[in-house]
């Protein structure tokens, strides 16, 4: 985090045309002299007071509820954060505020008349050229499961003589098993590959290791294949470690998302595309929730939250925000798509502030810095410009059936305009597989007295008496998994409430606002 800004005063009081050129003058060189945050730059903090920093019940509650504070929140409520894109800047009266510099959707909406095969051959000429800049003259430690992003990615390397070193983690209890996938790619392009197995004690390890690098609960469960990963990297030479992270926020929506957007556009048939917006971007109402987008995680269902934090509107919490947004980049570029603001919340909350700044982190805690090829800007600016069938490719039934029933699946190639623009680089078994994220068996390693202790940890926290959660409440969701059964449903739940039980230790701040 950030210490406090150290603003100096804007000059002296205005007595005349020669003070008022010398305050003016003064203020643009103070503003030029502010942090701004580049695309999948670190984050950038400020404080609005020297006060010691005060938990937010409410940006607590909705990281909870979807990964992430609110947008310009961070966990304390008088410390702010930048989002990627933007600038602070200063008011004559000495006030900061943020000012945006740039969007994906804003550059990208130039390319949405594009066809398939021209987009294609586009994103085939961005990828290979953002590949090529972060492996040129390194040795490249790159994380392969065999699906079919780090495959495509080893591919690329191997075409161009990268000297690449491959690494795929295990897991006991893990199944099923990505390595026989990332041998036989590995094999096939004759690069040389390791495995690593990490343990629930190196998952519980990798929090201790994150705490002492970010000042923030580690929200993500595949930094320990991070930490793994630089640590081999790093003892075999290597110069960056690189990931195929960013391909299914950019061109593999979510089911989630795609019955989102295609609910928003069968409601523009039936009331009209006006109306439609004006009820997506108006004040809060059951319709504007059905049709509102909030982000591909969800660890805890609203109505959960909401029994943790019975005082709170959790659901002004979490939509407010995301209106917001989308009114603004709704008037930056009126005619846009649905699903270009939809990506564009995916780039400025979880990619930034949980999937690149978390991963990073891991992995330069061994020294190693981190590549992410599909966030390339120019790469995000195309995928902001690709409306949804060309990511998500089937004919939709497009009646009303859509909106009692959900959509069929079935048929539906994900990651379509990916998939063919390296149709010819990519074998049919890879590109037939099914998605190989990369995580832990988290809910399956926590028995016995591990799960016992864990539990315990979470219920004795202090910090659920700082936040007044409801106590009963975490007490009967704890309760359920007391015994020996898997809860393979709620692992990133408890890994949360874990994350938040441990984070609390050696805080030291004021009480909670509200």
């Amino acid at each position: 985090m950030m210490s406090p800004l150290s603003i100096p005063d804007a000059g002296p009081a205005n007595t005349g045309p020669t003070a008022r050129h010398r305050q003016t003058r003064q203020l643009r060189m103070q503003t030029a002299m502010l942090p701004q945050r580049n695309w999948s730059a670190p984050p950038v903090d400020w404080k609005d007071s020297a006060l010691q920093p005060r938990l937010s019940r409410e940006d607590i509650a909705v990281l909870l509820a979807r990964g992430t504070p609110r947008r310009f929140r961070t966990l304390f409520s008088n410390v702010f954060r930048l989002p990627p894109g933007y600038a602070l800047n200063r008011s004559a009266d000495g006030n900061l505020f943020p000012v945006r510099k740039w969007s994906a959707l804003r550059v990208g909406s130039r390319y949405l008349r594009l066809g398939l095969d021209e987009r294609a051959s586009k994103l085939r000429k961005l990828l290979r050229k953002s590949v090529r800049r972060h492996s040129e003259g390194k040795r490249v430690a790159l994380l392969l499961s065999g699906g079919y992003d780090s495959t495509l990615l080893a591919s690329l390397m191997a075409q161009d003589g990268v000297d690449l070193r491959c690494y795929t983690v295990e897991a006991p209890g893990l199944y099923p098993s990505e390595w026989n996938h990332a041998l036989e790619t590995a094999s096939r392009l004759r690069i040389p590959i390791r495995k690593i197995v990490v343990t629930l004690q190196d998952l519980l390890k990798s929090t201790t290791i994150m705490r002492s690098f970010k000042p923030t609960p580690n929200v993500c469960l595949t930094t320990a294949h991070l930490l793994a990963t630089s640590r081999a990297a790093s003892e075999d030479g290597c110069d960056v470690v690189m990931l195929g992270t960013g391909s299914d926020e950019l061109f593999g929506p979510s089911m989630k998302e795609v019955e989102t957007i295609w609910r928003f556009y069968l409601r523009a048939r039936l009331i009209g595309t006006t109306t439609a917006w004006s009820l997506l971007l108006g004040e809060k109402s059951k319709d504007r929730s059905e049709l509102l987008y909030k982000g591909k995680t969800s660890p805890f269902p609203e109505a959960c939250i909401q029994t943790l934090f019975p005082d709170l509107d959790i659901a002004g919490l979490l939509e407010d925000d995301i209106v917001e947004l989308y009114r603004d980049l709704h008037a930056e570029a009126p005619n846009c798509q649905y699903e270009s603001l939809t990506l564009q919340l995916e780039l400025e909350m979880r990619s930034s502030d949980v999937l690149m700044h978390e991963l990073d982190t891991a992995s330069r805690a061994y020294g190693m810095p981190t590549a992410f090829p599909f966030y390339d800007r120019a790469v995000a600016e195309l995928a902001a410009g690709t409306p949804l069938a060309f990511k998500a490719h089937r004919e939709f039934r497009t009646d009303n059936s859509v909106m009692e029933k959900g959509i069929d699946w079935t048929g539906v190639i994900n990651k379509y305009l990916l998939r063919h623009a390296f149709k010819d680089l990519i074998p049919d078994s890879v590109d037939k597989r099914t998605r190989m994220a990369s995580t832990l068996p988290f809910s399956w390693w926590i028995k016995g007295d591990e799960k016992k202790l864990i539990v315990e940890r979470i219920e004795g926290s202090p910090i659920w008496e700082s936040l007044r959660v409801n106590r009963e409440a975490l007490a009967a969701f704890t309760g359920e998994n007391r015994g020996d059964g898997t809860f393979w449903r709620t692992p990133l739940r408890f890994w949360l409430l874990y994350q938040l039980s441990i984070w609390e230790d050696g805080l030291h701040m004021e009480s909670p606002t509200n």
